[in-house]
């Protein structure tokens, strides 16, 4: 079985969609390109938080990952609902653990690097790159010279603004196309090149699926 998710999605744009009109967007700044949240408020959390505190959080604002201050109040992680889940591995007392566990304390647990932050005039190909090679969280914080948080991109962000922004055409057929299809034109605009995509990607998997299919009747 394959699943399509939005990051394989993405992956597939970014490395197939060769439009000049995507190259532009990709060098763009990221505060210019105008994709992700700006200007908000950002829940954050510290080191010295509980667990308890992040679960809150998250759940009281429907977020799936947090970002990290130290005492000086500068961002340098960002916990996730799998740091979460790898904390509590041979944990008997979920609740006690959440209450007495600090984020420094699961982040160390986590096994992994420290998130990595852009910043608002890095190039959005940088940013992209960064959020297609994380396996461990769906967003990347974007912070400005004073190392303050300013926005927060996701991979949903991205794939709405690159479908929708400046465009009020309905998604495409549902439909996959029977033969390979054309590499879309060079001065095609950001929607068509992305429409192409992603029925090239969709076209790719239910080939997959077919291939497997067949093998596993024999």
């Amino acid at each position: 079985m394959y699943l399509l998710t939005i990051k394989r999605v993405l992956q597939a744009i970014h490395r197939q969609n060769r439009s000049l009109h995507f190259a532009q967007w990709l060098s763009m700044s990221i505060r210019a390109s105008g994709v992700g949240k700006w200007d908000r408020s950002i829940t954050t959390v510290s080191t010295s938080s509980t667990l308890s505190t992040v679960i809150n959080c998250m759940l009281g604002h429907r977020l799936s990952s947090l970002p990290v201050l130290n005492e000086e109040g500068i961002p340098v992680d960002v916990i996730c609902k799998s740091d979460l889940a790898t904390a509590l591995r041979g944990i008997s007392d979920a609740q006690a653990f959440f209450s007495s566990c600090t984020v420094e304390e699961a982040l160390s647990r986590s096994g992994r690097s420290r998130a990595i932050f852009a910043y608002e005039n890095d190039q959005v190909s940088k940013m992209l790159d960064i959020l297609l090679s994380t396996h461990h969280s769906r967003c990347i914080f974007i912070l400005n010279s004073l190392q303050s948080i300013v926005a927060s991109v996701s991979l949903s962000d991205i794939l709405r603004y690159l479908l929708y922004t400046n465009d009020t055409r309905p998604p495409p057929s549902p439909l996959v196309s029977p033969l390979p299809l054309p590499s879309p034109p060079l001065h095609s605009s950001p929607s068509d090149s992305i429409y192409y995509c992603l029925q090239h990607t969709i076209f790719n998997v239910s080939i997959s699926s077919a291939s497997f299919s067949s093998l596993s009747q024999r």
